[in-house]
């Protein structure tokens, strides 16, 4: 993992919420926060991006996407029998991310009865939600940590790495080894 992110050196990263209930996307959060920090991946941008597994937060930034891109969405969901099995979750992102274009536009533009005097881009039928991540030391001390946060937080210089247990215990210093380890399998 740390191999792959030290040789793609990525510039950003999509991640699932760290409340994500899903234990695939959870893991999935501390894959890419062991990946971080193992490559020193300082100047990468982490986004957090919605899920029907957990809402985000604090969303702060949006992705809009026209109909191509909403097609090919539905075909990479389709990949998974899971994601159409129990829930049709084509129906369920296309209805949502259509509802957020609304909105996104109305925020944009802002509402007249007389019309729109600068339009937005009407080509796009679709929105996502995201989370542009920033290290909040408050969000390493839940339990379970996030361990994004933690990856932050230590990239960033915020946070200390401890390496004795008793320091951290006296300290109320996270230790992020185990605090990661403990965010992939503690439940919600």
């Amino acid at each position: 993992m740390v191999e792959w992110f030290g040789k793609r050196r990525p510039g950003g990263l999509i991640l699932p919420p760290a409340n994500d209930a899903h234990a695939a996307h959870r893991v999935t959060r501390v894959l890419g926060a062991i990946g971080m920090l193992g490559a020193g991946l300082t100047d990468t941008l982490v986004l957090t991006g919605w899920t029907p597994w957990g809402p985000l937060a604090h969303p702060n930034a949006y992705f809009s996407y026209d109909g191509e891109a909403e097609r090919t969405k539905e075909w990479a969901i389709h990949c998974h029998a899971s994601q159409v099995l129990l829930t049709d979750y084509t129906q369920y992102c296309s209805h949502l991310g259509r509802a957020y274009a609304a909105l996104t536009r109305e925020w944009a533009e802002g509402h007249s009865l007389a019309g729109r005097a600068h339009r937005t881009d009407d080509r796009f039928v679709g929105v996502e939600l995201f989370q542009i991540e920033s290290f909040d030391a408050r969000r390493c001390k839940n339990y379970p940590s996030d361990p994004i946060q933690i990856t932050l937080g230590l990239l960033s210089g915020q946070l200390a790495a401890e390496t004795s247990a008793g320091a951290s215990a006296e300290r109320g210093a996270v230790d992020p080894g185990e605090s990661l380890k403990a965010a992939a399998v503690a439940p919600l």
